[in-house]
């Protein structure tokens, strides 16, 4: 059957009005208001599977690290001045500078001392902290909670990407010494990983090997509290260290270890704002 269209006749003017006018706009481009957990990704609510750290945001399903800029006002970030004492005694002086690479973190790090120049990133969870650090550009820093069942989960960062990785290793004890499995393993850039790690703890210092595939990976780790932080390295030999601050108004208040130091002790550090 054929079906006779008849177009409605139209004055010019009202046509020229009609044409005018915008689109109309699609339901998409209107925010909801999503559950709890949830967030609008232009099209509709997205629920995380995991709670973003401290130092991510959750955008489009996932956590992305948002422009340096929007971290203007951060208290972290800025010029400080810092003094120390070695694990073996000896104290020293020294400057860091930090800077955001996200809202709320990651840092970067860059401290001043006896002229030779270290780089960190750090992690922040809550009033702590996480720090990995090293002479060499092959370092990263993992930022995890103690669950009190034996298991390790966590965020972790490299010093080549502002987004964060995940690790959730079970099979441990409360007193965090074991063999554990890497049951999940994300990259920053989404990959998949597994295999084992070695947790030794010998008093303050907690000393992790991570076995991925071929390769070997080393750690060094303070704990206080549930928060484990941990300095590692990619490196099959660099100088490499970990410092877990204690966030204050205008300092941040430190213990320190490195890799290579021949005391099985702590170094302490104090920076202070300038």
């Amino acid at each position: 059957m054929m079906l006779t269209v008849r177009r409605a006749w139209m004055p010019l003017t009202l046509l020229l009005l009609a044409a005018c006018e915008p689109p109309p706009r699609s339901a998409s481009e209107f925010p909801a208001e999503c559950p709890e957990g949830a967030q609008w990704d232009g099209v509709r609510c997205v629920r995380s599977e995991v709670a973003c750290p401290d130092n991510s945001s959750f955008e489009g399903g996932k956590c992305v690290a948002l422009p340096a800029a929007t971290a203007a006002l951060d208290p972290i970030v800025g010029t400080w001045s810092l003094t120390g004492v070695r694990p073996d005694g000896a104290s020293y002086t020294g400057s860091a500078i930090v800077a955001a690479l996200a809202k709320g973190g990651p840092y970067e790090i860059e401290w001043s001392v006896g002229g030779t120049i270290y780089g960190g990133i750090a992690s922040r969870r809550g009033d702590t902290l996480s720090v990995g650090w090293s002479t060499t550009a092959e370092y990263g820093v993992v930022d995890y909670v103690a669950r009190g069942d034996g298991s390790l989960e966590g965020v972790w960062y490299d010093s080549h990407s502002a987004a964060p990785g995940r690790e959730v290793l079970t099979g441990g004890q409360p007193s965090l010494a074991g063999v554990y499995n890497v049951q999940t393993g994300v990259t920053p850039d989404g990959k998949s990983y597994g295999g084992t790690c070695d947790l030794a703890v010998t008093g303050d210092l907690h000393v992790l090997l991570w076995h991925v595939g071929a390769e070997t990976y080393r750690g060094l780790g303070i704990r206080s509290g549930d928060v484990l932080s941990v300095g590692f390295s990619t490196a099959k030999s660099a100088a490499f260290g970990v410092v877990q601050y204690r966030i204050a108004e205008g300092t941040l208040v430190g213990r320190w270890a490195e890799w290579s130091q021949k005391v099985p002790a702590l170094g302490s550090e104090t920076l202070v704002k300038k």
